[in-house]
């Protein structure tokens, strides 16, 4: 049965390809549309993802037209492969053998009305085969599009369901249908989720998890395990990471203005052109840490641990108070503002005393040379 691992809306978005021998994005949308009187309505940011995965999997082929074909912009266009043909012919009865562990038909994406067919789905989350919990996140994802009212129950469910089954020990790997769960709240619309409700992946273990871009505003990943994670241009604008474990991850480009990291673990991670403005971290242990242009603007870093950082990094009107820069390379550093009472500079390298004077109570920190000038380089 190769070929029919495909989710309901790319079984649409397969049939209104294959009616035609080319058709571009906007057909596609306009054909589904019209076909389910305007109860799935896929736009420009929904559909193409679609579009990219059925052409990674080999069911569809695209081309872009030339440039003298017609005015204006040009236009991608997709037709079916064999591949894809042959797998539309199989859905139907793939389908049909797709069981619940109690052998209870599956209820399909276009047919989910209700809470209970919700549940349905949810309980092939605890099938003991993998292939069919991930058939069924995708089936939520698209339970989704085709029924936004469903949208926060179903991302609870998946938060619920990451909790309780990553791996229970830092030798784990994130399973596939772990990920594709993180996937589906990362692209997740934040505009439907329910005020003041947030994401609760706290104490979870997702070491190594992709996370790349990954909307987490808000989410409480409180004593998670993020060790070596991918978060490059992840969204944790005021996310809780109180006392997690980000070592070694990539946070380049990530937004966490406002996150809470008091006392958590980023030693050696990438934090270059992060956004830490208001960020509170402290005690925050950032040992090593790139942090090369990174903006801690106002953050609170009292007695965190910037032992061995480096990196252009903007610290104006930051809290220091106690906080270790012990051999850090502060070459370019903007501490103008920054509260250094009482902060560790000893053995610091590229300082100038310009930088120094900049900042308020600069008089009171700890281990500066005599001579400013002969800091070591």
């Amino acid at each position: 049965m190769e070929g029919a691992d495909f989710l309901k809306l790319e079984e649409l978005i397969l049939l209104a390809i294959a009616g035609k021998s080319e058709i571009y994005g906007l057909e596609i949308a306009t054909s589904i549309a019209k076909a389910s009187e305007d109860k799935v309505q896929l736009n420009y940011g929904s559909l193409y993802p679609y579009l990219n995965r059925l052409e990674k999997k080999g069911y569809i082929t695209s081309r872009w037209e030339e440039e003298n074909e017609r005015k204006g912009a040009r236009r991608k266009y997709y037709q079916t492969t064999d591949k894809g043909t042959h797998s539309l012919d199989e859905a139907i009865l793939i389908r049909q053998r797709l069981r619940q562990p109690n052998d209870v038909p599956v209820a399909i994406a276009s047919q989910i009305q209700s809470e209970r067919d919700v549940d349905k789905l949810l309980k092939i989350l605890q099938h003991p085969e993998e292939k069919e919990r991930i058939w069924a996140i995708y089936e939520l994802q698209s339970a989704i599009e085709v029924n936004p009212e469903l949208h926060w129950e179903i991302m609870q469910a998946l938060a619920t369901f990451i909790r309780t089954n990553s791996p229970e020990d830092k030798q784990g790997e994130i399973e596939s249908d772990i990920q594709e769960a993180l996937n589906v709240i990362g692209n997740r619309n934040i505009d439907r989720d329910i005020p003041l409700s947030l994401i609760d992946l706290a104490q979870t273990n997702l070491i190594r998890a992709n996370l790349k871009r990954a909307n987490l505003q808000g989410a409480n990943l409180e004593g998670a395990d993020l060790e070596g994670a991918n978060l490059q241009g992840a969204n944790l604008k005021k996310a809780n990471l109180k006392r997690a474990n980000l070592q070694g991850a990539n946070l380049m480009i990530a937004n966490l203005e406002g996150i809470n990291l008091v006392r958590a673990n980023l030693e050696g991670a990438i934090l270059i052109r992060a956004n830490l403005e208001g960020a509170n971290l402290e005690g925050a242990n950032l040992e090593g840490a790139i942090l090369l242009l990174a903006n801690f603007k106002g953050a609170y870093l009292s007695k965190a641990n910037l032992q061995a950082c480096h990196g252009h990094a903007n610290f104006a009107g930051a809290y220091l108070s106690k906080a270790n820069f012990e051999g850090a390379d502060l070459e370019g550093a903007n501490l103008e503002g920054a509260n250094l009472q009482r902060a560790n500079f000893y053995e610091v390298r590229n300082l100038t005393i310009e930088q120094l004077h900049s900042a308020n109570n600069w008089q009171q920190t700890l281990n500066i040379p005599n001579d400013i000038d002969q800091i070591p380089f």
